[in-house]
């Protein structure tokens, strides 16, 4: 199975590579992470060297944010690029404080 080869390329590089892989495939097909997994990948040969392309890409260690261009942040969904930086969770935990900060100080956002 397809999915399963692109899991084992992601697992020296994610510690929840089948998720990757999805997410990777619903990504380049088009399709429901839940309809490839029940179904497998499409039989689209062009779309299946390009998935794998961007599993290669992703096992030599490069952002997922930067093959998807997109990245989720306090609960918006932002477009990334190359060079833009990646905000993690430890980054959204800041700014919650930092609000939390400013408003117990009565300041207004």
């Amino acid at each position: 199975m397809n999915l399963e080869r692109a899991k084992d390329i992601l697992k020296k590089v994610s510690d929840v590579p089948m998720l990757e892989a999805l997410i990777l495939a619903s990504f380049v097909f088009d399709e429901p992470k839940e309809k490839i997994l029940i179904h497998g990948l499409p039989k689209d040969e062009k779309l299946i060297r390009r998935f794998f392309e961007l599993v290669h890409k992703r096992s030599k260690g490069y952002p997922l944010q930067y093959i998807l261009k997109k990245v989720e942040f306090m609960g918006y969904e932002f477009y990334i690029e190359e060079g833009v930086f990646i905000p993690r969770s430890v980054t959204e935990e800041l700014v919650e404080i930092a609000i939390d900060l400013v408003r117990n100080l009565g300041l207004s956002l």
